[in-house]
Order: structure tokens, then C-alpha cells, then sequence
């Protein structure tokens, strides 16, 4: 047991949960870069006060899942098949300004959801995120306001210049609520279609 112990501590320092979300954050914001059927993503670290480049791989295994939930003693895993289509002007300004704008659908009900890299504050990287139930874009961003008026002014642009879905995604998503160092989060991975 004592060994068990040892190697699910290796274990959990692996699964580095901040590496993971910069990934997502990496992934979310380079997502007009990408092809269906790209296995690893090449993009600009932003979080890197160097900007140096980061690949990313964009397939993880069902036997890593299954050993991420068990590292936290996670039995029941529940499962939700969801779609998202993303956004951009023509010109690509929402992406450029680190800005990822997707319609999100899940049991038939749509949330539009803005994500932006904000810049680092004494060390901590932040993101912005704000998110308004709707069932199409224009509806969505009519309801959401970052009170940043940088992003307001950026999104509204785009907007005028006319949004076009840039990327879709359909998949599968397994996931867990997790208790850890006081905190609640979803463990979740996603699996499943992306088409641009």
C-alpha cells in the first residue's frame, strides 16, 4: 500500500493541472490554425514571457483517462455528448487578440461563451471567460459584457465585419466532479470530431 501511495504521488505530479489548462488555453486560442486530423498543435506559448513555441498533443489515450480518474479514487464518471461550433471575422481578429468565441450546445439548450488571454498579473496568468444562454451568436453577445472595453471594442468589430463559424466540434465528454486542496472542480476529457 505504501508503494500504491508513492507511485499515485508520482502520478498526480505528472498530471501537472496547470500545464493542462495552459494547453487548453493554447488549443482554444489557435483553434483557426488547426486541420482535421492534426495529432499535435505547434503554437506560440503567450504564457512564456518569451513566447516560445509549445507542442501540444492533441490526442490523449483512453487508458490515460481511465488513469487520471483512478489516480483521484474517481469511480463514478458520468458522460454527456455535446457540439461547439466557433467563430471569427473573415481576417482572423478574434484569434490574433487571443480571443476564441464559440455556441456550445448540449441537451438541446445553447450557450455562447467569449474566452480571452488576459495578461499576466504578479506571476498568475488570467484568463477572462463570460458566458450568456442563447441560441445563436448574435443573441449570445448581446447579452455578454466583459467591461473591459478592449474586448468589447474587439468582439463588436468582428462582429460588424460579420462572424463566420471557422471550426466545429461534436464529441463525448467524460467527467467527474473532483474535491481537491479545497476546491471543486470538473475533471473532464473530451472526446471526439473537429472540422473546420
Amino acid at each position: 500500500e505504501k508503494k500504491l501511495n508513492i507511485l499515485q504521488g508520482e502520478l498526480k505530479e505528472a498530471c501537472n493541472r496547470e500545464h493542462f489548462r495552459i494547453c487548453g488555453d493554447l488549443i482554444t486560442a489557435n483553434l483557426y490554425r488547426m486541420q482535421k486530423g492534426d495529432e499535435v498543435l505547434v503554437a506560440q506559448n503567450y504564457y512564456d514571457e518569451n513566447c516560445s513555441e509549445i507542442e501540444i498533443k492533441l490526442d490523449a489515450s483512453e487508458v490515460f483517462e481511465e488513469s487520471v480518474f483512478a489516480l483521484f479514487g474517481i469511480t463514478e464518471v458520468k458522460e454527456k455528448t455535446m457540439s461547439a461550433v466557433y467563430y471569427d471575422d473573415v481576417e482572423g481578429t478574434l484569434g490574433k487578440n487571443g480571443i476564441a468565441l464559440r455556441l456550445r450546445r448540449e441537451n438541446g439548450e445553447g450557450i455562447v461563451t467569449l474566452k480571452r488571454r488576459m495578461h499576466n498579473a504578479e506571476g498568475f496568468s488570467r484568463r477572462g471567460e463570460w458566458e450568456c444562454p442563447a441560441d445563436d451568436i448574435a443573441s449570445g453577445l448581446a447579452g455578454i459584457d466583459t467591461e473591459d472595453e478592449g474586448t468589447n471594442g474587439i468582439v463588436r468589430s468582428a462582429a460588424q465585419r460579420g462572424l463566420v463559424p471557422i471550426a466545429q466540434m461534436d464529441f463525448t465528454r467524460k467527467y467527474a466532479a473532483l474535491k481537491l486542496d479545497g476546491s471543486e472542480i470538473e475533471l473532464a476529457f473530451d472526446r471526439g470530431l473537429f472540422n473546420r
